[in-house]
Formats: C-alpha cells, sequence, structure tokens
C-alpha cells in the first residue's frame, strides 16, 4: 500500500520510502520509482518532506524504525531520551503486549498527532505558539452511553475522550494505530471573557506533518517526564499523593511567609 500524494510514506515494519518521480525523455513519461530510506540514515536528508502513514501503522513501528539508527536519532530528535527508550522498548517481551482493543469507554483506541496553535496577548504582544511542535494524545472509543462522575455528567454518548499519555507505559500503546489530523485552526484568545463557542476562527485549514515532525511530536511527548522507568516513578510518586488526599491522610504543610522572598 502507498500514497504518491506525498513524498515519504511510512510503513508497516517501520519502513519509511521516497516516492521518487522520474521522467523518461526517450518515452516522453514520467512515473514514480519507490526508493527504501529506512537504513543507514538515508532519511536524513528526507525527512523534512510531507509524510502519509499507512493505516496499519502502530507506535511499535516507530520504535522499529528509531531502533535501526540510534544514534543518529537520538542526536536529531533531541532532548526525546530515544535511545533510553529504544533500550526499554527492547525489554518488551511480545506476549506482554496486549493486542485486545476491544470497546472499553476507559481505553484508547489509537494514537493521534495533532496540531494546537494558541494565540496569547503579554504586555500588549500577541503571540502565536503550538507551531512548532505537534502534540500527541490517546483518543478514546466512540462513547455507546453517557459518562458520569457522580451526578455530573462529564462525557456524552457519541464522544471520544482525548486521553493524556503522561503515565502510560510504552508497552501498552505498542499495538495502538498512529493517526494524523491535519486540522489546523488559530481561534480567538480563550482569555476574552467569552465562551468557547462564541470565539471567532481566524484560520481554518490543513497543515501535513513532515516525518521529522511526526518522530518528533510522538517521542518529545513520551519523554514529556524523562525515559519510561522515570515516567512510572513519577506515575507511582503521583498515585501516592492521589491515594493519601482520598484517604484524607496528606499532611499539609504550613508555609511561614516572612521566610519567602520575591526577587524584583
Amino acid at each position: 500500500m502507498k500514497n504518491e500524494n506525498y513524498p515519504l510514506n511510512f510503513l508497516k515494519g517501520g519502513k519509511l520510502v521516497y516516492n521518487n518521480w522520474v521522467y523518461d525523455k526517450v518515452i516522453k513519461e514520467g512515473h514514480y520509482e519507490v526508493q527504501d530510506l529506512s537504513n543507514n540514515g538515508d532519511w536524513l536528508h528526507k525527512r523534512d518532506q510531507t509524510v502519509w502513514l499507512a493505516p496499519d501503522v502502530t507506535l511499535n513501528d516507530i520504535f522499529l524504525f528509531l531502533a535501526r539508527d540510534p544514534e543518529i536519532c537520538d542526536i536529531v530528535f533531541c532532548n526525546c531520551y530515544v535511545k533510553q527508550f529504544i533500550r526499554a522498548w527492547g525489554r518488551i517481551a511480545v506476549s506482554d503486549i496486549p493486542t485486545n482493543h476491544s470497546y472499553d469507554p476507559d481505553k484508547i483506541e489509537y494514537l493521534e498527532l495533532y496540531w494546537a496553535p494558541d494565540l496569547f496577548t503579554y504586555e500588549g504582544k500577541t503571540i502565536l505558539s503550538g507551531v512548532s511542535r505537534a502534540d500527541f494524545h490517546g483518543i478514546g472509543f466512540e462513547l455507546k452511553e453517557d459518562q458520569f462522575d457522580g451526578d455530573w455528567k462529564t462525557y456524552s454518548k457519541g464522544d471520544r475522550i482525548r486521553w493524556g499519555l503522561d503515565f502510560t507505559a510504552i508497552k501498552e500503546m505498542l499495538d495502538l494505530p498512529i493517526r494524523l489530523n491535519s486540522e489546523f485552526k488559530i481561534i480567538e484568545e480563550w482569555n476574552t471573557g467569552k465562551e468557547i463557542s462564541e470565539l471567532k476562527t481566524f484560520v481554518d485549514c490543513n497543515r501535513d506533518f513532515t516525518f521529522h515532525e511526526v518522530v518528533e511530536g510522538i517521542m518529545w511527548e513520551l519523554s514529556f517526564y524523562g525515559s519510561d522507568e522515570e515516567r512510572m516513578e513519577k506515575k507511582d510518586e503521583v498515585m501516592a499523593i492521589k491515594a493519601e488526599i482520598d484517604a484524607g491522610t496528606a499532611e499539609l504543610i504550613e508555609v511561614n511567609h516572612d521566610d519567602l522572598s520575591i526577587e524584583p
């Protein structure tokens, strides 16, 4: 399976191919020749071109690709703990990777890369953020029933819950498919006092992803709290604090305001 509308195609097995247009002067016709860029850093000088992901591509395919050139990938996708994640991935047994993805309102159906541009005005200057790196999260199953927290309805039937991935072990996500959401909207600042539904839309278009943006967006989000081991340690720490709060045993810290100072 391939898509010639994009220069790069990322396929099952962590394979990256380039659709190279070749023109034959003799017969005066052109055609695409597929070049495999998966190995030996051949992808480096093409990584800034837009990419299409095959529907069956999963997070595991990203790691299959990274594991071929760990040193190069660790440098190119800097501050993403690439080598540490590859080592953690290599220790995961195939039998430990969940493959049953039947409907569950509290589970992720697929992983999604998306754009989240945001306008913010500070000291009279408006800044556009969220355009240099794609965001990455989980998308839940389409709900078959309303969801409640006590008497409060949190989600309606037909909604999809957006899940953060901060404390999800990579083995739980390896078999999940990855989707690219190219929707790119710039809307009015959220702090105007208006309801979200009343905010103006200034730009409504699509923005494709380069291969570099795909890999960096994924690995940046996964490594927010460091390596996979550090992420799980942070999860245990946060869950322990939550358990203390729920049980009413969390200690209150008394702050002496005389000890606080604010630098000018």
